[in-house]
């Protein structure tokens, strides 16, 4: 399970902003696409956690690497906390 945190460089410009965003979604959508990721979303509030993806790949360091490659991740306006995670035994994602 990834959390996306707020990242220490968060004073883009609205233009860069918007270009960084849609180069987030595409990487988001493009892990989903490949099955590495199984849902991904925001969350509404204005915390220091800014979302969650929760990946399906075989180890640790593979999630890790995925996110880092994320362009708002490697922007610095947003870094990643990976954690192992396992769904219940009976109880798969849909």
């Amino acid at each position: 399970m990834v959390f996306l945190k707020a990242g220490d460089n968060r004073s883009q410009s609205k233009e860069a902003l918007d270009s960084l965003q849609k180069l987030h979604l595409a990487h988001l959508g493009k892990m989903y696409q490949k099955g590495y990721a199984d849902i991904s979303g925001s969350f509404g509030d204005e915390g220091p956690i800014r979302g969650v993806s929760i990946y399906n790949v075989p180890t640790f360091q593979m999630a890790d690497s995925l996110a880092k490659a994320d362009p708002m991740v490697q922007s610095g306006r947003l870094q990643v906390e990976v954690h192992p995670w396992w769904a219940a035994k009976g109880f798969p994602l849909r």
